[in-house]
């Protein structure tokens, strides 16, 4: 939400001028002539410039600055961000989620992190975020905002639940299965099931929301509050169906993923999501399909 700031209004006082006494020596006062006032001249005091208050709008915030912790925020049109930072080298990545708002000095208020104050030029910035715990953080960062999204992009660009999950094995072992919502838990005691270890300690974690961005970012919530975030590009959807994915080297759960490519279909409201991976166990290959379905978030 922004709050438009009412420029200070500078008081200005008054000059009064008094009327000239008359003088029995002035001749023109004895003449009856009326005698001119000298105009005071106003001071050249100008009012101060207002800075511009921002508009929302999807941006990327990338900082240069090799040493330091945070190393990107991203914005989107409707008023959330993406923070991540480095706060332990052998974690990699960890990302910080929440909604935004620009305040009446034109700062972002970031609901979970403190408050930025950004200066831009051009395509170049400089940053300072004041914590919530107090500490600040400044440093240099490029500006990078996308083109407009197509429509078929914005229809992907949301936040989405998962509704239904299909889980297919094929190559060396054939078999489905359907769940309700995604827990990660359950797809992996399947798999197990059918010889397919995936090395993984999912129990009890589902997957609350993914959210796609127009940036190219992929951010999966779960439920033990960790946000596993892949760049993706969103350019290919509309003429090929798909997306590429990319993950960290690290995830904030300490595992490693394989990029590869998402399946994008439209069916009304809802996106079908579909990824592959594939195994190799004892010399046989398998291909592990999951499907989603997703319905955006109320």
């Amino acid at each position: 939400m922004t709050m438009n700031k009412l420029p200070l209004l500078l008081a200005i006082a008054a000059i009064t001028v008094l009327p000239a006494s008359c003088d029995k020596n002035d001749p023109a006062s004895e003449q009856g002539q009326n005698t001119t006032p000298v105009t005071p001249v106003t001071p050249n005091n100008p009012t101060p410039q207002q800075k511009e208050i921002p508009k929302p709008e999807n941006m990327k915030i990338t900082v240069t600055d090799k040493d330091g912790s945070i190393k990107t925020i991203e914005m989107t049109v409707d008023g959330k961000y993406i923070l991540a930072e480095v706060k332990d080298k052998d974690k990699g990545r960890e990302y910080s989620t929440g909604e935004y708002t620009i305040n009446s000095d034109g700062n972002y208020v970031l609901s979970k992190d403190g408050t930025l104050t950004l200066t831009v030029s051009g395509s170049s910035a400089t940053f300072s975020l004041k914590k919530n715990d107090g500490t600040t953080v400044t440093g240099s960062a490029t500006i990078t905002k996308p083109n407009a999204p197509s429509s078929t992009q914005s229809k992907l660009c949301k936040v989405w639940t998962i509704t239904k999950t299909r889980v297919s094995i094929t190559d060396g072992v054939k078999a489905n299965a359907d769940f309700s919502g995604c827990d990660l838990g359950e797809i992996e005691d399947f798999a197990k099931k059918q010889g397919i270890e995936i090395n993984r300690d999912f129990k009890d974690v589902k997957v609350n929301t993914i959210t796609v961005t127009p940036m190219g970012t992929v951010m999966v919530a779960l439920s033990n509050g960790v946000t596993e975030v892949a760049d993706c590009d969103i350019s290919t959807v509309e003429k090929d169906g798909e997306i590429k994915y990319k993950w960290p080297d690290v995830s904030p759960m300490g595992y490693t993923y394989s990029d590869g490519t998402a399946k994008i279909t439209f069916q009304g409201d809802n996106v079908i999501m579909a990824v592959e991976a594939k195994f190799t166990k004892e010399s046989k290959n398998y291909t592990l399909a999951v499907t989603f379905v997703l319905a955006v978030k109320n």
